[in-house]
């Protein structure tokens, strides 16, 4: 599979459309039927899976661990850059 600026491009740019527009168009992927996920072909068990999985995860955490993860969140924020080169069509993104 090959690749050219286009999709960086409209990364940089933010244009979401024009970028799955680029991607769908290099890849050709389509919407495509899934008929297993783990092995499991029932629609009614993964249903129930994805639903399990999801339950488990999204728990509420209690009041510090949310404080805590917001301050590492915001330290994390801070040292975020991002750099332009003249041309305007260059980016890099990152942590120091």
């Amino acid at each position: 599979m090959s690749f050219t600026n286009d999709l960086h491009e409209a990364l940089v740019r933010k244009n979401g459309k024009e970028f799955w527009k680029s991607w769908n168009s290099k890849t050709g992927n389509k919407y495509k039927n899934i008929r297993h996920v783990d092995g499991i072909a029932d629609s009614a068990t993964v249903t129930h899976n994805f639903a399990k999985h999801f339950e488990q995860i999204c728990r509420p955490h209690t009041a510090s661990f949310n404080e805590n993860m917001k301050e590492k969140y915001l330290e994390m924020r801070s040292k975020y850059f991002t750099h332009y080169e003249a041309s305007g069509t260059l980016a890099s993104v990152g942590f120091p």
